[in-house]
């Protein structure tokens, strides 16, 4: 028996309004169905489709304003990705729908050097696959490397063409669930050949970012390093206070 869609409702049916915003069902202009027929539609609580909303609102998909009701923009210019999350399904489900396209599939070892970038075992084999992700027609949005431990390494056409975060597939392979992701963030400067790929200018400023995913063991399941050029990529989360929550 497979396992249970881990996402929370509210996530779901933002995927749900957003995939009709892309195909048109909802053109830029339009409104949305209130708060209460979408909750009759969906069978949802006000809450969760209002948390819905605020998701699509943080991306740049509508405009709310009282009395008015909740409007369409237009579609971000230039291929422009909103990711917002502050959960862990919410990070795993921020490249639904937007394809991976491999560039090359190597095994390495990991030499002294890489081991002290991405905090990998020195002497150890590792699949490094890397890619972009881009919609079709539009500018890539990423370039990634993902090193994934030689002995749970998939066949690569698995992977290559995949519309969900590597890290899910990698797991749901092994019957394993991605329980902790650390992440770092930092600025960057894109190389020719990275720029090259990303139709970007060489020089020019970039985000870039390093996550290691880790299951319910332990183990790490991959790690990535990914470079997001200026203007293309936007990263948001909510933090809230942990002694709040207890009261």
């Amino acid at each position: 028996m497979g396992r249970p869609n881990r996402a929370p409702r509210y996530a779901l049916l933002a995927e749900n309004l957003m995939n009709k915003i892309k195909d048109g069902t909802y053109p830029a202009g339009s409104l949305l169905p209130t708060e209460s027929e979408l909750g009759r539609q969906f069978d949802l609580s006000r809450i969760t489709v209002r948390a819905a909303l605020k998701e699509l609102e943080t991306r740049g998909l509508i405009t709310r304003r009282a009395r008015v009701g909740t409007r369409v923009n237009e579609m971000p210019a230039g291929g422009q990705f909103v990711q917002t999350g502050d959960s862990i399904e919410e990070l795993l489900l921020f490249t639904k729908g937007l394809p991976f396209r491999k560039i090359d599939a190597r095994i390495i070892i990991v030499d002294s050097s890489l081991a002290q970038a991405m905090q990998l075992p020195e002497g150890q084999e590792f699949l490094d696959l890397t890619g972009l992700r881009a919609h079709d027609g539009q500018s890539p949005i990423a370039y990634s490397h993902h090193y994934i431990p030689a002995l749970h390494a998939p066949p690569v056409e698995a992977l290559d063409g995949a519309v969900a975060a590597i890290a899910d597939i990698l797991a749901r392979a092994s019957n394993s669930l991605i329980t902790t992701i650390k992440q770092q963030i930092e600025p960057a400067r894109l190389k020719a050949a990275e720029a090259r790929l990303l139709q970007a200018r060489a020089g020019s400023t970039a985000l870039k970012s390093k996550r290691w995913f880790y299951d319910q063991h332990n183990e790490l399941v991959v790690a990535t390093v990914s470079l997001f050029p200026e203007g293309r990529y936007i990263y948001g989360s909510v933090l809230h206070r942990k002694d709040m929550e207890r009261r």
